[in-house]
């Protein structure tokens, strides 16, 4: 009988050389991963496939030079997935693993680096989507489109803007050259001054430049009265200074492709976001952003449940219902909406729906929350369960860091001026139109102030001030019938001067046929007295 074979004893190695190259490994490893998901930074590290590794261990040697670039390039995903089920039977075969070949490391080092990818593939499809987008991704067409779309500003069109002073257009009976001194005169002795125009971190900024230069909007106005939006901001902030976070917020959304750079688009996202986190059943003021069905079917459903406290959602459903019933389909911005809805927590101290009897809207108070249920939803959107569009930090990364020269690619064969960013420059010139920024807010609530005021004396007071036509409406009536008399009066001119034109025509025939001798009462074969007057009759007269 044969008797068993017995184990060799496992070769015996010191602690320290177990384990040094797998500590290194999972510290280049996180570093890695630290330096790609930083929220705050806008560099695009287009070109860690052609970076120098990181030096490790003299026991784990590489190649060197083309032959360790092609290990690092290679993107055999079979392969690294079958050396991650191998690393995964346990220690005593990572032990062994320490004595394979170089090449098989490094297949290891890469798949540990894809091991929190959500998905992975081997098909030639997915590998060469990867490889083209997320390896090679055309930086210098993204900056040329980008600023073939949205030129850059210069000074004098940022003025224009943001004007200093102000043009003598912009006075009228609701504000005044006085109010605009005193504006001016509350804003310089406001003890919070320098807290709202002196910010210290890049976000603001950044944020301001973009969304001047895409939409020729200043992000306080964009969150303004104007649009029936305001900033939350917190209980302790007095001077409600926009927070870092709130701004990379913002400005993660501003460029991703649902809107299209289209800032109603936009606006409606946070508007709705606010009403579903709020319980807010009051009418909603919708515009339509632009004439697709849904949009407009939206517009009609909502006048048609007017004053009936219907949650928001139950409308939305109502509007895909009546175009499923048309054999309409429905645009990706219903399904981000019907996203949200499922995203969205109501707030813990709201306990009933927002109704008219809690008042009349003003404006929605947006906070970092609702800008968050945004991007949660955009980034959960799904076509036949792939997503819909890549996250949402992307297309910001992508798009705005390669404007600012962020990424090597982009700075390849570009001139420091087409990577350069917008103005204002330096930080006191930010400051100062970020000043104008603030002033043309408050500009525009005072003077929106002044002319409920006005109308409030003229009109009359009928609980939610009723008004009733008001002289400058009377103006522009009369104003526009007298126009209308004016283009009257012309027409009539013009008609009679043709009328004079063919008899003087009819005149000349006569006398042609007296000087020949032809009976000058016979009436010419294509024009007569009758129908001279019958084309010419005035339909009035």
């Amino acid at each position: 009988m044969l008797a068993k074979r017995q184990r060799p004893p496992a070769p015996q190695t010191d602690d320290r050389a177990k384990k040094e190259p797998r500590s290194n490994e999972v510290a280049n490893s996180d570093e890695e991963s630290r330096a790609s998901s930083n929220p705050e930074s806008d560099d695009i590290d287009l070109d860690a496939a052609s970076r120098p590794k990181v030096k490790k261990a003299p026991a784990a040697k590489r190649k060197k030079g083309k032959a360790a670039q092609e290990d690092s390039n290679d993107v055999d995903l079979g392969a690294a997935s079958r050396s991650m089920r191998g690393v995964a039977r346990g220690r005593s075969k990572a032990v062994k693993t320490r004595k394979t070949t170089p090449s098989a490391k490094g297949k290891v080092a890469a798949a540990k680096q894809r091991a929190e990818r959500l998905c992975e593939g081997t098909t030639p499809a997915w590998v060469e989507f990867e490889k083209s987008f997320f390896g090679k991704v055309a930086g210098e067409q993204i900056l040329s489109a980008f600023n073939k779309r949205f030129p850059r500003l210069n000074y004098d069109e940022l003025d224009m803007i943001l004007p200093k002073p102000i043009p003598e257009a912009a006075y009228d009976e609701d504000w005044t050259v006085s109010n605009e001194a005193k504006l001016d005169k509350r804003l310089m002795v406001n003890p919070l001054r320098k807290d709202l125009i002196d910010y210290k971190d890049s976000a603001l900024p950044k944020l301001f430049r973009v969304m001047i230069r895409i939409f020729r909007i200043t992000p306080f106005d964009f969150l303004s009265p104007k649009y029936l939006l305001q900033y939350a901001g917190s209980p302790g902030n007095k001077s409600q200074r926009w927070t870092t976070t709130f701004s990379q917020h913002i400005y993660r959304l501003i460029v991703h492709p649902l809107w299209d750079f289209d800032m109603n688009l936009l606006k409606l996202a946070i508007q709705y976001a606010v009403i579903l986190r709020t319980r807010d059943t009051r009418t909603w003021k919708f515009i339509a952003p632009n004439n697709e069905h849904f949009f407009q079917t939206f517009k009609k459903v909502i006048q048609e449940f007017k004053g009936q406290h219907r949650p928001l959602a139950e409308l939305h459903g109502l509007v895909s219902k009546r175009l499923r019933e048309r054999s309409i389909p429905t645009p990706p911005y219903s399904q981000f909406m019907s996203r949200l809805e499922k995203t969205v927590q109501v707030d813990n101290d709201i306990e009933e729906d927002v109704t008219d009897e809690n008042g009349p809207l003003a404006t929605y108070p947006v906070g970092n929350a609702d800008l968050k249920n945004i991007t949660d939803a955009l980034d959960s959107m799904t076509h036949v369960g792939l997503p819909y569009f890549p996250s949402a930090d992307v297309f910001c990364r992508y798009i705005l860091a390669i404007r600012q020269g962020g990424s090597k690619e982009a700075g390849k064969g570009s001139s420091k001026a087409e990577t350069k960013d917008d103005p204002p420059f330096g930080q006191q010139k930010t400051k100062e139109y970020i000043e104008r920024a603030l002033v043309a807010v408050r500009r525009f609530e005072a003077k929106e102030k002044n002319r409920k005021k006005r109308l409030r004396h003229i009109g009359e007071i009928e609980g939610e001030y009723s008004i009733v036509q008001a002289p400058d409406d009377l103006e522009m009536s009369v104003e526009a019938g007298l126009r209308a008399q004016q283009a009257a009066d012309r027409d009539t001119v013009a008609r009679l001067q043709r009328m004079n034109n063919k008899l003087r025509v009819e005149n000349d025939r006569l006398k042609r046929r007296v000087s020949q001798g032809d009976d000058p009462i016979e009436p010419s074969s294509d024009t007569s007295s009758e129908s001279i007057s019958d084309s010419e009759k005035d339909p009035e007269d």
